[in-house]
């Protein structure tokens, strides 16, 4: 490259070049490799069930490796910047508070969960409980998901947990669980998963039965989110070969969609119509 630079031409250098390509040090710097190195290291220890050893090693990070709230334009360049300490850190956490809860200490898991940083808390929390759901620690899943300072949380945490029940063919359990679920768009995902279920089994009429049950409770469903349940609920009915109500529902979701003016609702709008001209409604192959 050098010789390239200055306008000589050798058998050894290749291609047509006319400069060098600029060289510097590496933008990451020691304190970043060592803060790095340090949290992937207490990562795995959690991974492999040495939690003790993973605290232990925590508790001894130099202050400078440890995630803490700063001003957006404090520190120079060599400077490490909160914000990648965190991108190591949180991982690190997570694991973690998920090894601690799922082996039933959920004092330890609340100790760890303390040391994060505030403006990271919620999506440590988000991140454990939706993983301790998936493995079907659901008492600690609860307990993780309180930490939320969002209250409303635990609905989420609650609607993930009964479709890890109902998939794992325990209905009645998914069922009561969403009796602590009050919003109505979880509620509407849950009765979608529901129905799907129960076609699995060749249950016709309570899939539609569900579906029916679905559609009532979309009509409390903010308009920017409800198409997305409509189109849902459209395609079950029609897998079920219910088509008159597949068509009653997607022509709702076009009344919806009309009166709607972002990307994401002009692409629903068309969904929307291309379903309806698959069944042979002249309304929506009038749209598309």
């Amino acid at each position: 490259f050098f010789q390239a630079e200055d306008g000589i031409r050798d058998k050894l250098v290749t291609g047509v070049q006319t400069c060098a390509l600029p060289i510097s040090a590496s933008e990451i710097s020691i304190p970043e490799l060592r803060a790095a190195c340090r949290w992937k290291i207490i990562e795995t220890l959690a991974k492999t069930n040495r939690v003790g050893d993973a605290l232990r090693l925590a508790d001894a990070m130099p202050p400078a490796d440890r995630p803490v709230e700063v001003p957006d334009d404090a520190g120079s360049k060599n400077e490490m910047p909160a914000i990648e300490v965190e991108a190591f850190a949180v991982p690190a956490y997570s694991r973690l508070m998920f090894e601690q809860a799922r082996s039933g200490d959920l004092k330890g898991a609340q100790l760890t969960f303390h040391r994060i940083r505030p403006d990271q808390a919620d999506t440590v929390v988000e991140v454990v409980a939706t993983e301790l759901n998936r493995q079907k620690v659901f008492d600690a899943a609860e307990a993780v998901a309180g930490w939320h300072t969002d209250a409303s949380y635990l609905n989420k945490s609650r609607s993930d947990r009964a479709v890890v029940q109902l998939r794992n063919g325990d209905a009645d359990a998914a069922l009561k669980t969403m009796e602590g679920v009050d919003i109505d768009f979880l509620k509407a995902a849950f009765l979608i998963e529901l129905a799907q279920v129960q076609m699995s089994h060749h249950d016709l009429p309570s899939a539609l039965a569900t579906l029916e049950k679905c559609l009532r409770i979309t009509q409390s469903i903010d308009a920017g989110i409800r198409p997305w349940y409509l189109l849902e609920v459209a395609a079950q009915q029609f897998a079920a070969h219910d088509v008159a109500g597949a068509r009653a529902t997607l022509q709702e979701s076009l009344k919806v969609t009309d009166s709607l003016e972002s990307v994401q609702q002009q692409k629903w709008r068309y969904q929307t119509a291309i379903y309806l001209s698959v069944i042979g409604d002249k309304i929506g192959r009038a749209h598309v």
